[in-house]
Protein backbone atom coordinates (compact mmCIF):
# COMPACT_ATOMS: atom_id res chain seq x y z
CA UNK A 1 0.00 0.00 0.00
CA UNK A 2 1.19 3.44 -0.50
CA UNK A 3 2.80 5.87 2.02
CA UNK A 4 0.37 8.92 2.56
CA UNK A 5 1.88 12.28 1.82
CA UNK A 6 0.91 15.91 2.93
CA UNK A 7 2.05 19.40 1.10
CA UNK A 8 3.58 21.65 3.51
CA UNK A 9 5.36 24.80 2.34
CA UNK A 10 8.21 26.09 4.67
CA UNK A 11 9.45 29.59 4.76
CA UNK A 12 12.94 29.36 5.63
CA UNK A 13 15.20 32.33 7.13
CA UNK A 14 18.69 31.31 5.07
CA UNK A 15 20.92 32.84 7.22
CA UNK A 16 19.13 31.09 10.69
CA UNK A 17 18.64 27.88 9.11
CA UNK A 18 15.11 28.38 10.69
CA UNK A 19 11.69 27.80 9.76
CA UNK A 20 9.85 30.75 10.03
CA UNK A 21 6.20 29.81 9.78
CA UNK A 22 4.43 26.95 7.84
CA UNK A 23 1.87 27.25 5.56
CA UNK A 24 -0.95 24.28 4.97
CA UNK A 25 -4.56 23.04 4.45
CA UNK A 26 -6.78 21.32 6.47
CA UNK A 27 -5.25 17.70 6.15
CA UNK A 28 -2.03 19.19 7.99
CA UNK A 29 -3.46 21.05 10.68
CA UNK A 30 -5.83 18.36 11.10
CA UNK A 31 -2.89 16.25 12.49
CA UNK A 32 -1.29 18.64 14.24
CA UNK A 33 -4.51 19.79 16.71
CA UNK A 34 -5.24 15.43 16.47
CA UNK A 35 -2.20 15.34 18.63
CA UNK A 36 -3.96 16.56 21.94
CA UNK A 37 -6.40 13.72 21.85
CA UNK A 38 -3.86 11.45 22.13
CA UNK A 39 -3.28 9.85 25.76
CA UNK A 40 0.36 10.51 27.57
CA UNK A 41 1.19 6.72 27.32
CA UNK A 42 0.36 6.44 23.45
CA UNK A 43 2.50 9.21 22.49
CA UNK A 44 5.38 7.89 24.46
CA UNK A 45 4.73 4.41 23.16
CA UNK A 46 4.92 5.95 19.36
CA UNK A 47 7.89 8.22 19.64
CA UNK A 48 9.41 5.29 21.06
CA UNK A 49 11.31 4.66 24.81
CA UNK A 50 13.84 7.77 24.10
CA UNK A 51 11.06 10.23 24.43
CA UNK A 52 12.48 13.34 26.16
CA UNK A 53 8.99 13.00 28.53
CA UNK A 54 11.24 13.19 32.17
CA UNK A 55 9.48 11.81 34.81
CA UNK A 56 6.28 10.55 32.90
CA UNK A 57 8.70 7.98 30.54
CA UNK A 58 10.06 6.63 34.05
CA UNK A 59 5.95 5.54 34.75
CA UNK A 60 5.67 4.13 31.29
CA UNK A 61 8.64 1.89 32.09
CA UNK A 62 7.54 1.39 35.02
CA UNK A 63 4.48 -0.40 33.99
CA UNK A 64 6.32 -2.40 31.89
CA UNK A 65 8.33 -4.08 34.40
CA UNK A 66 5.43 -4.27 36.35
CA UNK A 67 3.99 -7.97 37.16
CA UNK A 68 1.19 -8.61 35.85
CA UNK A 69 0.02 -10.53 39.30
CA UNK A 70 -0.03 -7.10 41.00
CA UNK A 71 -2.77 -6.02 38.43
CA UNK A 72 -6.40 -6.22 38.86
CA UNK A 73 -6.06 -7.30 35.68
CA UNK A 74 -4.15 -9.07 32.75
CA UNK A 75 -5.85 -6.16 31.13
CA UNK A 76 -4.86 -3.14 33.08
CA UNK A 77 -1.16 -3.61 31.72
CA UNK A 78 -1.88 -2.45 28.03
CA UNK A 79 -4.35 -0.20 28.79
CA UNK A 80 -2.04 1.75 30.60
CA UNK A 81 1.13 1.15 28.27
CA UNK A 82 -1.33 1.57 24.82
CA UNK A 83 -4.34 3.68 25.92
CA UNK A 84 -7.17 4.66 23.81
CA UNK A 85 -8.70 7.69 22.75
CA UNK A 86 -12.20 9.07 23.16
CA UNK A 87 -11.79 10.88 19.88
CA UNK A 88 -10.07 7.62 17.76
CA UNK A 89 -13.78 7.36 15.72
CA UNK A 90 -13.22 11.42 14.78
CA UNK A 91 -9.37 10.95 14.07
CA UNK A 92 -10.16 7.47 12.03
CA UNK A 93 -10.42 10.28 9.12
CA UNK A 94 -6.82 12.05 9.53
CA UNK A 95 -5.18 12.02 6.51
CA UNK A 96 -2.29 10.05 8.26
CA UNK A 97 -4.31 8.36 10.42
CA UNK A 98 -3.73 4.58 8.85
CA UNK A 99 -0.24 5.24 8.73
CA UNK A 100 1.09 5.96 11.85
CA UNK A 101 -1.94 4.25 14.36
CA UNK A 102 -2.70 1.33 11.63
CA UNK A 103 -6.27 1.71 11.90
CA UNK A 104 -8.17 1.80 8.84
CA UNK A 105 -10.09 5.34 8.09
CA UNK A 106 -13.64 5.55 8.46
CA UNK A 107 -15.79 5.72 5.44
CA UNK A 108 -17.54 8.97 4.68
CA UNK A 109 -19.23 11.38 2.57
CA UNK A 110 -16.85 13.34 0.73
CA UNK A 111 -16.92 17.05 1.54
CA UNK A 112 -14.24 19.68 1.70
CA UNK A 113 -14.02 20.26 5.51
CA UNK A 114 -11.62 18.53 7.54
CA UNK A 115 -11.47 16.04 10.94
CA UNK A 116 -11.32 19.48 13.33
CA UNK A 117 -10.83 22.55 10.76
CA UNK A 118 -12.57 23.96 7.73
CA UNK A 119 -11.04 22.72 4.76
CA UNK A 120 -11.63 26.29 2.57
CA UNK A 121 -8.92 28.06 4.89
CA UNK A 122 -4.89 28.48 4.02
CA UNK A 123 -3.19 28.12 8.03
CA UNK A 124 0.17 29.15 9.18
CA UNK A 125 1.83 27.42 11.56
CA UNK A 126 4.80 29.19 13.64
CA UNK A 127 8.04 27.37 14.72
CA UNK A 128 6.53 27.26 17.97
CA UNK A 129 3.51 25.77 17.13
CA UNK A 130 1.15 28.80 16.81
CA UNK A 131 -1.56 27.95 14.62
CA UNK A 132 -4.09 30.64 12.90
CA UNK A 133 -5.74 31.60 9.31
CA UNK A 134 -3.16 33.14 6.79
CA UNK A 135 -3.10 36.60 6.35
CA UNK A 136 -1.13 39.73 5.84
CA UNK A 137 -1.65 40.81 8.76
CA UNK A 138 -0.39 37.83 11.27
CA UNK A 139 2.19 37.28 9.54
CA UNK A 140 3.28 40.94 10.13
CA UNK A 141 2.59 40.40 13.53
CA UNK A 142 4.88 36.77 13.76
CA UNK A 143 7.83 38.95 12.59
CA UNK A 144 7.67 41.81 14.63
CA UNK A 145 7.62 39.31 17.20
CA UNK A 146 10.64 37.73 15.61
CA UNK A 147 12.42 40.61 15.22
CA UNK A 148 12.30 39.78 11.33
CA UNK A 149 12.53 42.35 9.07
CA UNK A 150 10.68 42.13 5.28
CA UNK A 151 14.40 42.64 3.92
CA UNK A 152 15.31 39.32 5.28
CA UNK A 153 16.35 36.88 2.78
CA UNK A 154 13.72 33.88 3.11
CA UNK A 155 13.63 30.33 0.73
CA UNK A 156 10.57 28.82 -0.08
CA UNK A 157 10.52 25.02 0.82
CA UNK A 158 7.78 22.49 -0.34
CA UNK A 159 7.93 19.52 1.42
CA UNK A 160 5.55 16.18 1.44
CA UNK A 161 5.08 15.26 5.04
CA UNK A 162 5.28 11.67 5.80
CA UNK A 163 4.66 9.42 8.96
CA UNK A 164 7.70 9.19 10.05
CA UNK A 165 8.42 13.17 10.09
CA UNK A 166 4.71 13.69 12.19
CA UNK A 167 5.93 11.09 14.45
CA UNK A 168 9.43 13.40 14.73
CA UNK A 169 7.23 16.43 15.32
CA UNK A 170 5.03 14.53 17.86
CA UNK A 171 7.99 13.53 19.95
CA UNK A 172 9.56 17.32 19.38
CA UNK A 173 6.85 19.71 20.53
CA UNK A 174 6.98 17.94 23.96
CA UNK A 175 10.60 19.63 24.78
CA UNK A 176 11.23 21.51 22.05
CA UNK A 177 11.12 25.36 21.28
CA UNK A 178 11.47 24.99 17.55
CA UNK A 179 9.99 21.69 16.35
CA UNK A 180 9.17 23.02 12.91
CA UNK A 181 12.66 23.65 12.20
CA UNK A 182 14.14 20.71 14.31
CA UNK A 183 11.74 18.27 12.15
CA UNK A 184 12.20 19.72 8.52
CA UNK A 185 15.49 21.37 8.67
CA UNK A 186 17.93 20.19 11.12
CA UNK A 187 18.22 16.98 13.21
CA UNK A 188 19.74 18.51 16.55
CA UNK A 189 20.47 16.81 19.41
CA UNK A 190 17.54 16.79 21.66
CA UNK A 191 19.14 18.23 24.43
CA UNK A 192 19.98 21.17 22.83
CA UNK A 193 16.76 22.53 21.86
CA UNK A 194 15.19 21.08 25.08
CA UNK A 195 13.49 24.36 27.33
CA UNK A 196 16.13 24.47 29.85
CA UNK A 197 13.52 27.28 32.06
CA UNK A 198 11.37 24.20 32.12
CA UNK A 199 12.04 23.63 36.35
CA UNK A 200 11.91 27.44 37.12
CA UNK A 201 8.16 27.53 35.53
CA UNK A 202 7.36 24.87 37.70
CA UNK A 203 8.59 26.41 40.55
CA UNK A 204 7.02 29.94 39.54
CA UNK A 205 3.57 28.96 38.35
CA UNK A 206 0.34 29.03 40.17
CA UNK A 207 0.26 24.95 40.21
CA UNK A 208 3.47 24.40 41.47
CA UNK A 209 4.78 23.15 44.11
CA UNK A 210 1.64 22.16 46.09
CA UNK A 211 2.58 21.63 49.53
CA UNK A 212 -0.65 20.59 51.75
CA UNK A 213 0.78 20.63 55.24
CA UNK A 214 2.15 23.80 54.54
CA UNK A 215 -0.12 26.11 56.23
CA UNK A 216 -3.08 24.08 57.53
CA UNK A 217 -5.12 24.62 54.78
CA UNK A 218 -8.89 23.64 54.45
CA UNK A 219 -9.43 21.09 52.62
CA UNK A 220 -10.08 21.25 49.14
CA UNK A 221 -11.54 17.94 48.13
CA UNK A 222 -12.88 14.83 50.06
CA UNK A 223 -10.64 12.48 48.19
CA UNK A 224 -6.87 12.27 49.92
CA UNK A 225 -4.78 10.19 50.09
CA UNK A 226 -1.08 8.98 52.68
CA UNK A 227 2.04 8.79 51.25
CA UNK A 228 5.45 8.45 53.51
CA UNK A 229 8.34 10.23 52.29
CA UNK A 230 12.12 9.20 52.86
CA UNK A 231 14.25 11.86 53.16
CA UNK A 232 17.72 13.30 54.19
CA UNK A 233 17.41 14.94 57.76
CA UNK A 234 20.08 17.47 57.33
CA UNK A 235 18.96 19.26 53.72
CA UNK A 236 15.13 17.68 53.55
CA UNK A 237 16.20 15.88 50.07
CA UNK A 238 13.68 13.40 49.48
CA UNK A 239 14.92 10.04 48.44
CA UNK A 240 11.47 8.26 47.87
CA UNK A 241 8.24 7.44 49.17
CA UNK A 242 6.85 4.91 50.28
CA UNK A 243 3.12 4.19 50.36
CA UNK A 244 0.36 1.63 49.34
CA UNK A 245 -1.53 1.34 46.17
CA UNK A 246 -3.80 4.51 45.90
CA UNK A 247 -0.59 6.63 45.02
CA UNK A 248 1.04 4.64 42.27
CA UNK A 249 -2.71 4.39 41.03
CA UNK A 250 -2.58 8.16 40.56
CA UNK A 251 0.96 8.41 39.04
CA UNK A 252 -0.24 5.58 36.74
CA UNK A 253 -3.67 7.03 35.77
CA UNK A 254 -1.28 9.84 33.95
CA UNK A 255 -0.43 7.71 31.12
CA UNK A 256 -4.42 8.03 30.33
CA UNK A 257 -4.37 11.66 30.32
CA UNK A 258 -4.96 13.16 26.86
CA UNK A 259 -2.83 16.32 26.57
CA UNK A 260 -5.77 18.54 25.84
CA UNK A 261 -7.34 17.04 29.38
CA UNK A 262 -3.44 18.24 30.70
CA UNK A 263 -3.93 21.32 29.50
CA UNK A 264 -7.10 22.00 30.74
CA UNK A 265 -5.85 20.90 34.19
CA UNK A 266 -2.78 22.97 33.85
CA UNK A 267 -4.97 26.58 32.93
CA UNK A 268 -3.12 25.90 29.39
CA UNK A 269 -0.01 26.22 30.95
CA UNK A 270 2.35 23.27 30.81
CA UNK A 271 5.50 25.14 30.88
CA UNK A 272 6.13 23.28 27.53
CA UNK A 273 5.96 26.34 25.07
CA UNK A 274 5.13 24.51 22.05
CA UNK A 275 2.45 22.23 23.62
CA UNK A 276 1.38 25.46 25.18
CA UNK A 277 1.42 27.39 21.84
CA UNK A 278 -0.87 24.84 20.24
CA UNK A 279 -3.52 24.55 22.86
CA UNK A 280 -3.92 28.34 22.61
CA UNK A 281 -4.37 28.48 19.31
CA UNK A 282 -6.80 26.29 19.37
CA UNK A 283 -8.89 28.39 21.81
CA UNK A 284 -8.41 31.38 19.41
CA UNK A 285 -9.56 29.60 16.27
CA UNK A 286 -13.13 31.00 15.21
CA UNK A 287 -15.47 28.59 15.65
CA UNK A 288 -17.38 29.85 13.09
CA UNK A 289 -14.80 30.82 10.53
CA UNK A 290 -12.20 27.89 11.19
CA UNK A 291 -13.22 25.12 13.42
CA UNK A 292 -15.52 22.96 11.85
CA UNK A 293 -17.95 23.03 15.15
CA UNK A 294 -17.81 24.09 18.53
CA UNK A 295 -18.26 20.32 19.25
CA UNK A 296 -14.89 19.44 17.60
CA UNK A 297 -13.33 22.51 19.60
CA UNK A 298 -14.20 21.18 22.49
CA UNK A 299 -12.85 17.26 21.68
CA UNK A 300 -9.46 19.17 21.14
CA UNK A 301 -9.69 21.69 24.45
CA UNK A 302 -11.14 19.03 27.14
CA UNK A 303 -10.88 15.69 25.97
CA UNK A 304 -12.42 12.65 27.88
CA UNK A 305 -10.42 9.60 28.69
CA UNK A 306 -11.78 6.25 26.62
CA UNK A 307 -14.64 4.60 28.31
CA UNK A 308 -13.26 2.40 31.42
CA UNK A 309 -9.93 4.22 31.54
CA UNK A 310 -10.64 6.40 34.79
CA UNK A 311 -8.90 5.46 38.14
CA UNK A 312 -10.62 5.92 41.79
CA UNK A 313 -7.70 7.20 42.66
CA UNK A 314 -7.51 9.61 40.28
CA UNK A 315 -7.92 13.16 42.12
CA UNK A 316 -8.56 15.39 39.05
CA UNK A 317 -11.64 14.45 37.96
CA UNK A 318 -11.21 14.41 34.27
CA UNK A 319 -14.46 12.91 32.74
CA UNK A 320 -14.85 9.82 30.96
CA UNK A 321 -16.35 8.99 28.08
CA UNK A 322 -19.83 6.85 28.66
CA UNK A 323 -19.72 3.01 27.28
CA UNK A 324 -21.65 2.74 24.18
CA UNK A 325 -24.37 -0.25 23.69
CA UNK A 326 -24.38 -2.12 20.75
CA UNK A 327 -27.45 -3.49 19.05
CA UNK A 328 -26.70 -6.22 17.06
CA UNK A 329 -28.99 -8.17 14.52
CA UNK A 330 -28.00 -11.52 15.75
CA UNK A 331 -27.27 -13.89 18.23
CA UNK A 332 -24.12 -13.57 20.01
CA UNK A 333 -22.47 -16.98 18.56
CA UNK A 334 -23.47 -15.61 14.89
CA UNK A 335 -22.02 -12.10 15.60
CA UNK A 336 -18.52 -13.95 16.78
CA UNK A 337 -18.61 -15.66 14.02
CA UNK A 338 -19.25 -12.55 11.79
CA UNK A 339 -21.97 -14.16 9.90
CA UNK A 340 -24.51 -11.62 7.72
CA UNK A 341 -27.15 -13.33 9.07
CA UNK A 342 -28.15 -15.19 12.57
CA UNK A 343 -28.64 -18.93 11.88
CA UNK A 344 -30.43 -19.29 14.88
CA UNK A 345 -33.22 -17.11 14.18
CA UNK A 346 -32.98 -14.33 16.78
CA UNK A 347 -33.52 -10.96 15.80
CA UNK A 348 -31.03 -8.44 17.44
CA UNK A 349 -29.27 -8.30 20.52
CA UNK A 350 -28.77 -5.71 22.99
CA UNK A 351 -24.27 -5.85 23.41
CA UNK A 352 -23.05 -4.46 26.62
CA UNK A 353 -19.03 -3.26 27.09
CA UNK A 354 -17.41 -4.70 29.96
CA UNK A 355 -14.75 -2.57 32.43
CA UNK A 356 -11.79 -4.71 31.66
CA UNK A 357 -10.20 -3.64 34.85
CA UNK A 358 -12.34 -6.32 36.83
CA UNK A 359 -11.60 -10.20 36.06
CA UNK A 360 -15.52 -10.78 35.68
CA UNK A 361 -17.92 -9.16 33.41
CA UNK A 362 -18.34 -5.45 35.22
CA UNK A 363 -19.95 -3.04 33.12
CA UNK A 364 -19.83 -0.42 35.30
CA UNK A 365 -17.13 2.62 35.40
CA UNK A 366 -14.49 3.21 38.11
CA UNK A 367 -12.25 0.97 39.71
CA UNK A 368 -8.40 1.09 40.03
CA UNK A 369 -5.38 -0.41 37.88
CA UNK A 370 -3.68 -1.79 40.91
CA UNK A 371 -4.97 -4.67 42.96
CA UNK A 372 -4.59 -4.29 47.01
CA UNK A 373 -2.95 -4.60 49.33
CA UNK A 374 0.98 -3.99 48.02
CA UNK A 375 3.07 -1.66 49.37
CA UNK A 376 5.21 0.28 46.15
CA UNK A 377 7.98 2.84 46.93
CA UNK A 378 8.38 5.41 44.37
CA UNK A 379 11.73 7.02 43.62
CA UNK A 380 12.24 11.07 42.80
CA UNK A 381 11.79 10.70 39.03
CA UNK A 382 8.64 8.64 39.48
CA UNK A 383 10.41 5.06 39.29
CA UNK A 384 7.62 3.15 40.22
CA UNK A 385 8.11 -0.34 42.07
CA UNK A 386 7.38 -2.93 44.51
CA UNK A 387 8.95 -2.22 48.00
CA UNK A 388 11.46 -4.63 49.01
CA UNK A 389 14.35 -4.06 51.75
CA UNK A 390 17.70 -4.89 49.27
CA UNK A 391 15.98 -2.28 46.72
CA UNK A 392 15.10 0.14 49.54
CA UNK A 393 18.89 -0.01 50.69
CA UNK A 394 20.57 -0.50 47.29
CA UNK A 395 18.66 2.92 46.34
CA UNK A 396 19.98 4.87 50.16
CA UNK A 397 23.51 3.15 49.75
CA UNK A 398 23.29 5.49 46.10
CA UNK A 399 23.09 8.88 47.94
CA UNK A 400 25.78 7.91 50.18
CA UNK A 401 24.46 9.09 53.51
CA UNK A 402 24.98 7.44 56.77
CA UNK A 403 21.85 5.99 58.36
CA UNK A 404 21.48 8.52 61.07
CA UNK A 405 20.73 11.32 58.89
CA UNK A 406 18.11 9.67 57.40
CA UNK A 407 14.02 10.13 58.37
CA UNK A 408 10.52 9.75 57.51
CA UNK A 409 7.67 12.64 57.20
CA UNK A 410 4.34 12.02 56.40
CA UNK A 411 2.15 14.04 53.68
CA UNK A 412 -1.20 13.79 52.66
CA UNK A 413 -2.33 14.57 48.68
CA UNK A 414 -5.24 15.88 47.22
CA UNK A 415 -6.11 17.83 43.93
CA UNK A 416 -3.72 20.61 44.27
CA UNK A 417 -0.52 18.28 45.02
CA UNK A 418 -1.96 16.09 42.29
CA UNK A 419 -2.20 18.95 39.81
CA UNK A 420 1.68 19.71 40.75
CA UNK A 421 3.03 15.96 40.09
CA UNK A 422 0.72 15.98 36.59
CA UNK A 423 2.86 19.01 35.45
CA UNK A 424 6.54 18.00 37.01
CA UNK A 425 6.49 14.96 35.74
CA UNK A 426 6.14 16.45 32.16
CA UNK A 427 9.26 18.74 32.74
CA UNK A 428 11.59 17.08 35.60
CA UNK A 429 13.62 14.22 36.56
CA UNK A 430 13.49 15.46 40.75
CA UNK A 431 9.09 15.50 40.45
CA UNK A 432 9.02 14.60 44.65
CA UNK A 433 11.41 17.48 45.86
CA UNK A 434 9.97 19.32 43.36
CA UNK A 435 6.39 19.06 44.83
CA UNK A 436 7.13 18.16 48.47
CA UNK A 437 10.59 19.71 49.64
CA UNK A 438 9.91 22.68 52.25
CA UNK A 439 13.15 24.15 50.98
CA UNK A 440 12.26 25.50 47.41
CA UNK A 441 12.66 28.92 47.26
CA UNK A 442 9.04 30.44 46.40
CA UNK A 443 8.96 33.94 47.14
CA UNK A 444 6.88 35.58 50.41
CA UNK A 445 5.75 31.17 51.10
CA UNK A 446 2.95 31.64 53.00
CA UNK A 447 0.88 34.98 51.23
CA UNK A 448 2.01 33.02 48.13
CA UNK A 449 0.86 29.92 48.53
CA UNK A 450 -2.67 30.96 50.20
CA UNK A 451 -2.94 32.90 46.59
CA UNK A 452 -2.17 30.44 44.71
CA UNK A 453 -4.72 28.23 46.70
CA UNK A 454 -7.86 30.43 46.18
CA UNK A 455 -6.91 31.15 42.33
CA UNK A 456 -6.35 27.13 41.72
CA UNK A 457 -9.16 26.54 43.39
CA UNK A 458 -11.72 29.14 41.61
CA UNK A 459 -10.34 27.69 38.61
CA UNK A 460 -10.77 24.52 39.15
CA UNK A 461 -14.97 25.35 40.32
CA UNK A 462 -15.36 27.25 37.07
CA UNK A 463 -13.79 24.45 34.97
CA UNK A 464 -15.91 21.98 36.93
CA UNK A 465 -12.61 20.20 38.31
CA UNK A 466 -14.18 20.37 41.49
CA UNK A 467 -17.55 21.25 42.94
CA UNK A 468 -18.30 24.16 45.19
CA UNK A 469 -19.68 22.33 48.03
CA UNK A 470 -16.54 20.37 48.71
CA UNK A 471 -14.15 23.53 49.91
CA UNK A 472 -15.49 25.71 52.67
CA UNK A 473 -13.57 29.03 52.86
CA UNK A 474 -13.80 29.81 56.31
Amino acid sequence: MATTLMSLKLFVNKEMNRVVFAESGNDFVDVLLSFLTLPIGTIIGLTGKQSKMRSMSRLYESVEDLDVNLLQAEACKDMLLHPRSASEEQCKNLKMNQDICKKPPKVVAEGKDGVFVKGDVIYMISDDLQVFPASTASALSLFKDLGIGLRTTFEEHNVRVSAEEVLHLLERLLFSKTPLTDTFLREQDMASTADHNSIATLNSSGHGMAQSQMEGENDISSKRMSIKLIQNKSNHRIFYAETGTDFPDLLFSFLTFPLGAILKCLGGRSGIKSLDNLYKSIEDLNSKSSMKSEECKTLLLDPKLAPYFNSKNQLLQIEEEAPRNFLIKKCQICFNSDRLECSHGLGSIMVHPINPKYPGAVTESGGAFLKEPTTFIVTDNLVVKPFSTISVITLLSSYNIVMNDIEERDVNVGVLEAISLLKASLISNTVLNDVFSPGNPIPNKIGYYRRMVASTINKAIEDGILHEDNYSNN
